[in-house]
């Protein structure tokens, strides 16, 4: 029995992110087969528009959420 996660992407506009960008990229979770590309709330969105529930929401996000509109318009008056 292998238990052992395979690396995969579903779709090939992932893969050509990976390419593109994956040395720039924070990989913590390196066998995931989405790409995720911004976070609303408790939930993470991937390429291809999945809400997937952020259950591993670091220490900047767990208590606002990601990007939280009144947040980010304070810390933009203070720059």
């Amino acid at each position: 029995m292998d238990l052992e996660p395979k690396p995969t992407l579903r779709s090939s506009s992932n893969l050509k992110v990976w390419e593109q960008y994956g040395d720039n990229l924070l990989v913590v979770q390196p066998f995931m087969d989405s790409l995720i590309v911004r976070g609303e709330g408790c939930y993470l969105i991937d390429a291809e528009g999945n809400r997937i529930l952020d259950m591993a929401a670091g220490q900047f996000c767990a208590i606002l959420g990601h990007n939280h509109r009144g947040f980010i318009s304070r810390l933009q008056q203070q720059l």
